[in-house]
């Protein structure tokens, strides 16, 4: 395994091991990290079979592995079931390279690290799972309906301004990134946009989905 830098990799490679690894998620194709991360670089195998994206920042000369803004996790990806299993010195060479690291991890952690702490997201999925349902039930009893929609920046500007109202620790850059990153999706034709209308046709929610 060994670091690739966003310059030195390649791009179709890479996102190839996204797609085509059962049940990983959009958070680690070029389109995504390009727009939300301050830095990235990848860990990969020669075959770019197996390996992960590592989002970092650089304070003071030091290098923090972290979770951007607008991604739930870092996970571990692989082609085929030989390379399912993450390598037994991972969070050694992920300690050679940060000295400092603070994420979500959708992997399972069986070492404890200084300077590093890794959330482990698997068991909260559950309870995702459980609001996600109940919301669709309280949406199915109402009077709003969701359907395609092409109104990207009128749905963006809705999930901006309700975001700010909500989420007290995002800044214009933060805005800025998600604006390129539903910008960038799109582009990539990984991007599906859905209005949330209600009983007299306004809009009042939208959906980004990848």
């Amino acid at each position: 395994m060994n670091v690739v830098s966003r310059n030195d990799l390649d791009d179709s490679k890479w996102n190839s091991l996204v797609l085509n690894t059962k049940g990983s998620s959009i958070f680690s194709h070029t389109s995504y990290l390009d727009s939300v991360a301050e830095n990235w670089c990848v860990l990969v195998n020669e075959s770019y079979s197996s390996g992960m994206a590592l989002p970092y920042t650089i304070r003071f000369g030091v290098k923090n592995l972290y979770t951007p803004n607008f991604s739930r996790y870092i996970e571990w990806l692989y082609l085929d079931a030989e390379n399912k299993q993450i390598p037994k010195d991972l969070f050694k060479q992920l300690q050679f390279y940060f000295k400092v690291a603070s994420f979500n991890s959708r992997f399972i952690i069986h070492e404890k690290f200084n300077a590093f702490f890794v959330h482990q997201i698997n068991d909260g999925l559950k309870e995702y799972n459980k609001l996600s349902k109940r919301m669709l039930k309280k949406f199915e009893n109402s009077q709003y309906s969701i359907k395609n929609s092409s109104k990207k920046e009128q749905i963006l500007a809705f999930i901006n301004h309700n975001l700010s109202r909500k989420v007290v620790h995002l800044n214009r850059l933060d805005y800025e990134r998600l604006d390129k990153l539903i910008n960038s999706l799109q582009k990539e034709n990984l991007l599906t946009i859905k209005a949330v209308y209600n009983e007299i046709g306004e809009i009042g929610g939208g959906l980004f989905f990848c």
